[in-house]
């Protein structure tokens, strides 16, 4: 979150003019999407609004899939994240005693990927390793797109310093509300129904508060250190994830990250008595077993609010009239969903790589095709990854609504009817294992 970008801002770099592909947004989606297209020798330029580095950094699980997607552009990259986080071999959900209702197990898919577990590190760490897996291309921080348009079969991109960068490839890797996708005119649908979305104000938006707090010692010996837990009460979900140590914490006392889904709309900065609160609240009419008090947080670190809603692009893709530029969608430009499973920067990484892919052989195929057969390439490499990532992003977008309705306050029958079931269906071997598959990710490799 905020509090730990600590990167120095580095001195201004002028852009080029020119560059085959032009990413916009240096989060985990663009530069894997860098890392992909520096592997296969694509020349790039990634840039970001921000003085220097992402600072809001919510997301905190690497799946299966994400390791796997990252392993097959460098090896050495998925291993240091892998080393860097806390392993979850499991994901283990408690009841407000904190007795435990169940275990989703990861580590049962150990003959399907090199990492059956998922892997707690916050989204600015595994930022910083994405960088430095970059090497010797820079992020351009501080540059904010104003307009684009096509100019001699490339796109222009014009930026509040007054630079100008042509790229035959603009990705907009730039978020939710995506710069790039306002500009392209790509409109936002909802998933399912294909209904068209108001963007500032989502009908369905859920709040969410995220924090990074200590706890008093010690704390419930149900809440483990190392492994990924939820808590279900009538009202609502406690979701406290243990998350590596950052500089300055103090020893013996390891900092968690807690997620809360609220209905009303809650603080912009929640503070201790706010957040404390919550937690009574969810285990108020439940303490929890053999006389354990309710965890007490003892110092917020850093604190903040989401909302989030259902949308997907209506596309991927938006080609130059000439057709030989192109500005192309991944990560949260394309698609909005909620926290549930942690599957957001995921996905994102998995879109990037993929498009990178996809530029790749693009960009190899307009080189050495004949004029009669460029267009009909050119539609169906990019409609290819189109195509798969919306589906990938449909099954995601789903799964993430199902656990948000675990999340949601459920009080009376409503609650234990919910986590009864949940209980009972995930004693099945196959359905636990179906859950784990479709949780980390490997469904969709």
């Amino acid at each position: 979150m905020g509090s730990y970008r600590t990167t120095p801002t580095p001195p201004p770099m002028s852009l080029p003019p020119a560059t085959e592909v032009l990413i916009v947004g240096a989060g985990p989606t663009g530069l894997t999407c860098a890392l992909g297209l520096s592997k296969r020798g694509i020349p790039f330029v990634i840039i970001d609004a921000v003085a220097a580095g992402h600072n809001e950094s919510r997301a905190v699980v690497v799946h299966s899939c994400t390791l796997e997607t990252l392993g097959a552009i460098d090896e050495s990259l998925a291993h240091t994240i892998s080393a860097d986080g806390i392993r979850s071999p499991t994901l283990t959900a408690l009841d407000a005693k904190q007795r435990v209702l169940f275990r989703v197990q990861f580590d049962k898919l150990a003959d399907r990927t090199k990492y059956p577990y998922c892997v707690l590190c916050p989204q600015h760490r595994v930022e910083k390793h994405l960088r430095q897996g970059l090497g010797r291309h820079e992020v351009y921080w501080g540059r904010r797109v104003v307009s684009l348009q096509e100019v001699h079969g490339r796109y222009e991109v014009v930026f509040d310093s007054g630079e100008v960068v042509a790229a035959r490839y603009v990705v907009g890797a730039d978020g939710n509300n995506s710069t790039i996708r306002t500009l392209a005119g790509i409109r936002l649908d909802h998933p399912f129904t294909k209904v068209p979305l108001d963007p500032i104000s989502p009908k369905d938006a859920l709040s969410f508060v995220v924090a990074d707090v200590l706890f008093e010692n010690p704390l419930p010996e149900a809440l483990p250190k190392d492994a990924l837990t939820l808590v279900l009460s009538d009202a609502g979900v406690i979701i406290p994830l243990p998350v590596p140590a950052e500089e300055g914490d103090e020893a013996g006392n390891p900092r968690r990250r807690i997620y809360f889904a609220v209905a009303d709309i809650p603080p912009s900065k929640p503070d201790l008595h706010y957040l404390q609160g919550l937690l009574e609240t969810r285990q108020a009419n439940a303490p929890p077993a053999g006389g354990q008090p309710i965890p007490r947080i003892t110092r917020v670190l850093d604190s903040g609010r989401f909302r989030t809603g259902l949308a997907l692009a209506e596309t991927y893709i938006c080609s130059a009239t000439s057709g030989t530029a192109h500005i192309l969608l991944a990560g949260d430009a394309a698609h909005r969903h909620g926290p549930g499973g942690g599957q957001g920067m995921n996905l994102g990484i998995c879109d990037a790589a993929a498009l990178a892919e996809a530029i790749a052989e693009h960009h190899s195929a307009m080189a050495c095709l004949t004029d009669s057969r460029k267009a009909a390439a050119r539609e169906e490499i990019f409609s290819r990854y189109e195509q798969r990532r919306m589906a990938v992003a449909r099954e995601v977008i789903f799964v993430a609504e199902e656990m948000a309705k675990v999340e949601k306050p459920a009080p009376g029958w409503a609650g234990w009817v919910r986590t009864n079931l949940l209980w009972l269906l995930l004693k099945i071997p196959a359905v636990n294992q179906m859950a784990a598959w479709r949780l980390s990710g490997m469904k969709y490799v």
